[in-house]
């Protein structure tokens, strides 16, 4: 059978449902056995149709949904067919993918009118198969469930809930079912209405959070908040928003990487296949999604940034650094706004830094792009700086970019990330441009520019800092070997997984260990 093409329309249809029980007089037809394994696997969200499905005559694909601890009413339908000879089957299994001769339920009625409802629900993922006994097209798979009790509130992998709002003192609980083997599992909180807007995150894997009891916690100033699981469980991920202040107009979202799709990244995919710039791992829930206003994944040519438009500063910034990158181009000082941002999400102007006291202080340095023009010119976005002070930014800061770009001038592959610190009570200037409190950046320095997360072993060599961001706090002459730390460090004051796509028992030694090599 040749491989067919499954189209996906995006939209809303109303399903009459049917329930899963033996043929009535009429519906008998012969038995038709699938000859291969499904095409094409897609993931469903509870009670989101997912229509314009079509196939050839004895075709198969299938579709994954992942069902939290406590869910009732399970049930898969289809319908809607363009001819009366339209005529896909359904067959659902749990736990692996069923065939038409291997299922837990199957609905076989002559044309597209199918049904299964499953009685007792179990925690994990359910697979449905929908089989062409004809060809068919313009077909709809629905799947649904009763979330489990209790106020819980579903998340879908990746898609944002939005204008979340509390008073002061309330709390929100809301789920997300995680497969088995899935990985980079994030959760982010963001978006609010007024400076005033301060809501905290609490996650607990298997039971429901509290502000004493729990997995992870985020409890910046603000709708600034950001949960990364190192090690994700399968099963049901709990979390918890409290309002430390009245809040609304707040955007949660939960992401995964679901199986065998790769390491890292918050829209499903490794970070090697996002970007070169983020080979070793995409370190928290970042999207390129509008609604996604504090963690806005924005994937340059030059380097990769996550930006949060109510800091009007980078979380952080990734790039790639060997002799490529490197020329004679001069440096432009074109400092401007980010024309590629969406222009729902706020960003820092040229005003805001004007007699603030702080440099416009690059994350991915100018002089880290100087193979042509346009690359160093695209470092001058404000979303790839913050407020930073002149002793930090032109004193250590600037010595261990020299340092780094020396490293890549020895043939090495150099993978660097950096951002911002805010800890303890944020001061802003101009219009809200906030001041981060320290600044970090990881240097992980490779034997060539070929290499990637799978060649970062436990003697890989991994620089991590963190310096003081008040000039009262570092002198311009300061030495950078000395703000050396651990990469875990810097995990545990931004709840970031700096090296997502590198392995775990790998991170767990070069993300402990402090350089010492001069």
């Amino acid at each position: 059978m040749a491989n067919r093409t499954l189209r996906f329309v995006t939209g809303i249809s109303l399903l009459t449902l049917f329930a899963c029980g033996p043929m009535q007089p009429g519906d008998e037809k012969d038995e038709v056995t699938a000859t291969q394994s499904a095409d094409l696997t897609a993931a469903l969200s509870n009670g989101v149709p997912l229509s314009g499905l079509s196939g050839a005559k004895g075709s198969s694909s299938t579709f994954t949904l992942v069902v939290p601890s406590g869910a009732t009413n399970l049930k898969f339908t289809l319908g809607t067919g363009t001819s009366t000879t339209n005529d896909a089957d359904l067959y659902v299994r749990f736990g692996a993918a069923p065939t038409t001769t291997v299922f837990d339920c199957r609905s076989i009625n002559t044309g597209n009118t199918e049904s299964c409802a499953i009685a007792t629900a179990q925690a994990g993922t359910y697979t449905a198969l929908v089989f062409g006994f004809t060809a068919y097209s313009a077909v709809t798979i629905t799947a649904s469930f009763t979330a489990p009790a209790g106020g819980t509130t579903v998340l879908s992998n990746g898609v944002p809930l939005t204008g979340l709002s509390g008073a002061k003192g309330s709390t929100a609980l809301f789920s997300l079912a995680v497969p088995a083997g899935a990985t980079n599992l994030g959760f982010t909180l963001g978006t609010g209405t007024s400076s005033t807007n301060d809501a905290d995150l609490y996650v607990r894997f298997g039971a429901a959070p509290t502000t004493a009891t729990f997995d992870c916690r985020s409890i910046n100033v603000g709708l600034n908040e950001s949960c990364a699981i190192v090690n994700a469980q399968a099963g049901t991920y709990f979390v918890l928003l409290t309002g430390f202040a009245a809040y609304s107009g707040a955007v949660l979202t939960g992401t995964y990487t679901a199986p065998g799709a790769g390491g890292g990244g918050g829209a499903g995919t490794g970070g090697a296949a996002i970007s070169v710039h983020t080979k070793l791992g995409i370190p928290d829930a970042s999207t390129a999604v509008s609604t996604n206003t504090t963690h806005y994944l924005s994937v340059k040519h030059q380097y990769v940034v996550s930006y949060n438009g109510t800091r009007k500063t980078p979380n952080w910034s990734s790039w790639e650094l060997n002799t490529s990158w490197l020329g004679t181009a001069a440096r432009q000082d074109t400092y401007r706004a980010d024309t590629t941002l969406p222009a729902n999400i706020p960003q820092a102007s040229l005003a805001d830094y004007s007699g603030s006291g702080f440099d416009r202080g690059h994350m991915c340095p100018s002089a880290d792009r100087t193979l042509s023009v346009a690359d160093n010119t695209n470092t001058f976005f404000l979303t790839n700086m913050v407020p930073q002070s002149s002793n930090n930014n032109q004193g250590a800061w600037a010595d261990l970019e020299d340092y780094t770009r020396g490293l890549a001038m020895q043939g090495k592959e150099v993978m660097v990330i950096s951002g911002p610190i805010y800890s303890g009570t944020i001061t802003t200037v101009g219009n809200g441009l906030q001041v981060p409190t320290s600044t970090w950046k990881v240097i992980t320095v490779l034997d060539s520019p070929t290499q990637g997360a799978a060649n970062v072993t436990t003697s890989t060599r991994v620089i991590a800092v963190i310096m003081p961001n008040r000039d009262a706090q570092i002198a311009i002459t300061a030495d950078w070997h000395t703000f050396r730390t651990t990469v875990r460090a810097i995990e545990a004051a931004t709840g970031l997984n700096i090296m997502s796509d590198v392995p775990q028992a790998v991170q767990d030694v070069i993300e402990t260990h402090v350089d010492t090599l001069p």
